[in-house]
């Protein structure tokens, strides 16, 4: 079996971006991407230089042979990636205009969505180091979310550190299903938590991030990264706080910026790293996502993050 630092668990999705700057509705030509908040993950950390493995299920078309053919180049672990027969690769299209993203998705039914308890392989997750999962792993459906709260309490037993982001959609928020899921995950399981301010304030109230962070830590959680989009990002720890400020990039789409956050924010815990430096450097991470057009376009790799945090 292989052994790596990082399992993910969650869903892929093939992006399709419109080219035109017209709404979905009147768009007619689209780019494919790859995305998927936990696929962006664990690409984002293999370049970051850390293994990571994923545990999902993609249907057995087009779309899941090509990302299985990415996370082969891209070096991710998919001895726990299902080839679902009876259900297909989830979808999603994006268009940009008016200084907006407009979304669409297409999963309900997709194999991700077929995720259930006994895709969790117990001797998997103990052998890593962390389990990074977030609230979309948690809402794709119910027996997804079952299967997040299983692969939570192996890691729990057996001394893996749990990352989470809520990775909060308007459309899965309205589910108090979910909600209660997210705030229980936050409050009362995970050991990492990286947030958006918006859903700092979102779960908490319209309290100052430094308080929502000390809530958290006097809770249990061992880092809080809050994510301040252009005005940078807080990270939080019992040894200390750290605020790294906006970094300066042409920005052509932040989508996915988050999730390459996350991996940093992790491949610094790993390496034993300081407030200071994982904010720093996540920051960096993330603004450098935010130069293409897609999620994986411009994810940089430990090298480029370095060379621009050399260059401040």
């Amino acid at each position: 079996m292989a052994m790596v630092e990082v399992v993910a668990l969650g869903e892929p999705l093939a992006g399709f971006y419109g080219t035109s700057g017209r709404p979905i509705a009147e768009e007619t030509s689209f780019q494919r991407i790859w995305g998927g908040d936990t696929s962006n993950f664990v690409v984002a950390l293999a370049k970051l230089g850390h293994t990571s493995g994923y545990i999902t299920r993609v249907g057995s078309d087009a779309w899941g042979r090509s990302f299985m053919d990415l996370w082969s180049r891209a070096g991710v672990d998919t001895s726990h990636v299902v080839v679902d027969a009876e259900g297909y690769t989830g979808l999603y299209f994006s268009c940009s205009h008016d200084q907006s993203h407009e979304f669409t998705y297409h999963r309900k039914g997709s194999a991700a969505s077929h995720l259930s308890q006994s895709d969790i392989d117990t001797q998997y997750v103990t052998r890593a180091k962390v389990l990074h999962l977030t609230g979309i792993s948690q809402a794709i459906s119910p027996s997804a979310m079952e299967a997040c709260f299983a692969a939570i309490e192996v890691a729990r037993d057996n001394s893996v550190t749990v990352s989470y982001d809520p990775n909060i959609r308007p459309g899965f928020w309205a589910s108090s299903t979910l909600r209660a899921a997210v705030r229980h995950t936050i409050l009362r399981l995970a050991d990492v938590v990286e947030l958006t301010l918006d859903e700092a304030h979102l779960l908490f109230g319209d309290v100052e991030p430094v308080k929502i962070a000390a809530r958290l830590i006097d809770g249990g959680v061992t880092l809080v990264a809050v994510k301040m989009g252009p005005d940078g990002c807080l990270v939080v720890t019992r040894d200390g706080a750290s605020r790294a400020p906006g970094v300066q990039v042409h920005v052509e789409d932040t989508v996915g910026a988050g999730d390459v956050f996350d991996a940093a924010v992790v491949a610094c815990l790993l390496e034993g790293r300081s407030p200071d430096v994982t904010a720093r450097f996540a920051n960096a991470a993330a603004a450098m996502t935010c130069r293409g057009r897609g999620p994986l376009v411009s994810q940089p790799t430990r090298e480029e993050v370095e060379h621009l945090l050399r260059a401040e």
